[in-house]
């Protein structure tokens, strides 16, 4: 696959994408910017097309590319019908007509607005529907198990557990409580933190974060994820906390999840940071969509204009995305070969742990051998005694005895020998042994050797990485205020 076509081809698709009011404008104005892309001699079209389609799947598309002498087919079909393309464009519908506010306090008489705007499509009415239901789900906060049921076009019926809906309001409520003190008595953390023990915090936070990245962020814009995010964690910490069968009820849980949330926001946010630059670095697009996003400039969320800065560091360095995807690039080179001499770290050492078994094991059958020696040495000794007395017995018996005794002979060097042959084997292990650790001290030399050769860098990319973090929680702090 030519990589640079399909960035190529998935900046056409982006840019189109942010550029248009509708999901057919959006394919009809990038057919003519891929009729000149195939205008080049000997384009690769299989790389064309994969471009489209990952574009596409990530915003809930089944894409079907066909190409014709000089120009391109692109049909579309949903496949999820909560989340896609069309629910992305009546999103930005909402938000330019100002009905976002008015949904929100229930205000429906907007809703023939809406549905009209989408009657040009050729899509179903039942599919319509869908769309409206998906953008209506997002704007209203419902989350999967929400239903949403329509009798015609309106009234609109909001059909859902309502135990569920309050208890989604009160996290929503805990997001913007500006209170440092806890609604929770002493006695109950102490009851959940010992619950929680011997769970892995770091984990749990890298977990939830990894989830929330694949499966809200790769369809949802960058501030409506921020501006959603902390209910989102809230909401998925206290699923886990129901999971340890603590007894307590819906709105403790809330507490201590939206407490807990609050103490580790600076951590999850950096943890989002390292989780979408890893993205970028990996060629997602809403990951270069998510970075960009931070450009300095004003944008509307909930109706009200919010001022999104720009991604500066403790040295005053603006990043911009070309800055971004070099220190990534050196990143990923520098981590690699970290990881190259790491992982012969670990080899060594688990290498070594086998070795100073199998010398154990070895020590013991010699220990056992060295016993058996004793014990032949004495039936040895006791015998030639014995056949002394034997000295005027007849042939038959003075050669049972003498085959006795060089019997007991060829026992005691046999495990004379194997007592050789089990030293020699530990002798062996032990210049291994030594190998092993000569490859640890190396590895780790070399380690601090790239650790002090990259030093700017790596600072550099702490650097990035703290101060997105920093834009991130800064951000996320002022959004929950109106979400």
């Amino acid at each position: 696959m030519n990589q640079g076509l399909y960035l190529e081809s998935i900046n056409i698709m982006t840019k189109e994408f942010l550029a248009q009011k509708s999901f057919d404008e959006f394919i009809a104005r990038v057919k003519p910017a891929f009729a000149t892309l195939l205008a080049r001699n000997e384009v690769e079209k299989d790389t064309i097309r994969k471009a489209i389609m990952d574009f596409m799947a990530q915003r809930g598309m089944k894409a079907l590319v066909m190409f014709g002498a000089n120009d391109i087919t692109i049909k579309c079909s949903i496949i999820n019908r909560d989340k896609n393309a069309y629910v992305d464009f009546l999103m930005r519908f909402l938000d330019e007509k100002g009905y976002i506010d008015r949904l929100k306090s229930g205000d429906n008489s907007c809703l023939k607005e809406i549905f009209l705007s989408l009657q040009d499509t050729k899509l179903s009415g039942d599919l319509i529907k869908d769309i409206v239901r998906g953008g209506l789900k997002r704007v209203l906060g419902l989350g999967d198990r929400d239903g949403l049921f329509f009798h015609d076009v309106e009234p609109l019926v909001k059909n859902f557990d309502f135990e569920l809906v309050q208890n989604n309001a009160q996290i929503r409520e805990m997001t913007k409580s500006a209170r440092i003190d806890s609604l929770l008595d002493e006695a109950t953390k102490v009851h959940i933190d010992r619950a929680l023990k011997e769970k892995n915090m770091e984990l749990v936070i890298k977990q939830i974060t990894q989830e929330l990245i694949d499966s809200k962020l790769a369809v949802m814009r960058a501030m409506d994820f921020l501006g959603a995010f902390s209910f989102l964690y809230i909401q998925e910490f206290v699923k886990q906390l129901q999971g340890l069968e603590l007894h307590l009820g819906a709105r403790v849980l809330n507490c201590y999840g939206a407490e807990s949330y609050r103490e580790n926001r600076e951590q999850i946010c950096e943890e989002i940071a390292q989780e979408v630059l890893h993205r970028l670095d990996s060629g997602e697009v809403y990951a270069r969509e998510f970075v960009a996003f931070f450009d300095g400039k004003k944008k509307i969320f909930n109706g009200r204009e919010f001022y999104v800065p720009v991604i500066e560091d403790v040295d005053s360095k603006i990043w911009g995305l070309s800055d971004i995807e070099f220190i990534l690039h050196s990143e990923r080179d520098i981590n690699q070969a970290l990881q190259k001499h790491r992982q012969n770290i670990a080899d060594a050492q688990k290498r070594l742990l086998a070795i100073d078994q199998e010398v154990r094991d070895n020590n013991a059958i010699i220990q056992e051998k060295q016993e058996q020696i004793q014990t032949l040495s004495q039936e040895y000794e006791e015998k030639k005694t014995q056949s002394l007395a034997y000295e005027k017995a007849d042939i038959e018996t003075r050669n049972a005895m003498t085959k006795i005794i060089n019997s007991l002979l060829q026992k005691k060097i046999q495990t004379l020998d194997t007592i050789a042959s089990l030293k020699g084997k530990n002798t062996a292990l032990q210049e291994e042994k030594y190998t092993m650790q000569n490859t640890q001290k190396n590895a780790q030399a070399e380690i601090t050797l790239i650790t002090r050769e990259n030093k700017q860098s790596i600072y550099r990319f702490g650097n990035l990485l703290h101060a997105l973090g920093g834009r991130i929680c800064a951000l996320i702090i002022e959004l929950d205020s109106y979400a």
